[in-house]
């Protein structure tokens, strides 16, 4: 074989890029819905349990996720498969989607991955270690642990997300023929900025859990959404 030809067999064609992009746009959506039901299941879990507090009682938090424990099972495993589909189509745009605008939106798409695959982690300890960890007889030294590892992954997650959002979204704006409406657009942002906000302020002891439980529900309803635009354009 020519180099030639295995130049030009390295290139993806046009028409095929363009059936990668709809296919990460369906899995986008996909797994930003799954999030958004994901984060439902969290909302209806003790907020002890469910979302990050500093400095957080961790008996309340143990009871907490023993009360809770059906929907913070339910939350993990939805989750975690959500997790992986958002996490393929974030990764295929940020390869294989022109950027709208802005050359900087594929450093939000890998941010937004790294994002995701920090909520994996999340998800699997929901779902398969702190509600079992909580029903054993004596496990207030390990599940401390395990939820303070639990705490730290959603703060960081929420962070990166916040960090991640805004040069996709900023791009889009900006485009010559945007696939999504600029109200959605603000929201996102808005969902976005409002969680990395309420992430830093977690560390200065400022505990404001709703709200980064919030960024995460809202910023994947908006890629949600964007991922139907994104498969249909």
């Amino acid at each position: 074989m020519s180099a030639s030809s295995v130049q030009e067999a390295a290139v993806i064609k046009p028409s095929a890029r363009v059936d990668i992009v709809s296919w990460a746009g369906l899995a986008l959506a996909i797994g930003a819905f799954g999030v958004v039901v994901s984060s439902i299941f969290y909302a209806l879990s003790p907020v002890s349990a469910a979302l990050p507090i500093p400095n957080p009682s961790v008996t309340d938090a143990l009871n907490g996720m023993i009360a809770g424990r059906a929907t913070m099972i339910s939350a993990g495993i939805i989750g975690i498969l959500s997790d992986v589909i958002l996490a393929g189509g974030t990764l295929l745009l940020m390869a294989f989607r022109p950027p709208a605008r802005l050359q900087i939106e594929r450093a939000g798409w890998a941010l937004v991955t790294i994002s995701v695959l920090a909520f994996v982690i999340v998800d699997a300890l929901s779902g398969g270690v702190l509600t079992q960890v909580a029903a054993l007889d004596g496990a207030l030294p390990a599940f401390t642990g395990f939820k303070l590892f639990f705490d730290t992954l959603f703060v960081l997650g929420t962070i990166v997300f916040g960090l991640g959002v805004p040069p996709i979204l900023m791009g889009e704006m900006n485009a010559d023929a945007p696939v999504l409406a600029k109200p959605l657009i603000w929201i996102g942002l808005l969902a976005a900025c409002a969680g990395l906000a309420a992430g830093l302020l977690y560390f200065a002891n400022v505990s404001l859990p709703q709200v980064m439980g919030g960024s995460i529900a809202g910023g994947s309803l908006i890629f949600a959404i964007y991922g139907i635009q994104i498969a249909r354009s």
